[in-house]
């Protein structure tokens, strides 16, 4: 039978270096957090996003001029982009 999509993810994860897979948690820790602060109304838009990266830019986009609790998201986003994630 063909791998599916699932299996052939788990078989790339259990394969990847530490520092990859290290990103890899923090990708999904800041996804995380993300999808935990933001309202129900904005969900839709960053729920198609690829990652923590483009979801922050679309809620950037979405709450401009806004003061939302997007101070407090960047605090536990920016600890954990610093930590493991560069290039952004």
């Amino acid at each position: 039978s063909p791998i599916t999509r699932s299996e052939r993810f788990q078989e790339t994860y259990k394969n990847v270096s530490q520092d990859i897979h290290d990103q890899l948690n923090a990708e999904a820790e800041a996804i995380q957090i993300i999808l935990t602060g933001i309202d129900n109304d904005i969900y839709s838009t960053v729920d198609a996003c690829l990652n923590a990266c483009e979801m922050w830019k679309a809620i950037e986009r979405l709450k401009q001029g806004e003061s939302i609790n997007v101070k407090i998201l960047k605090q536990f986003i920016l600890g954990i982009w610093k930590v493991h994630i560069s290039g952004w």
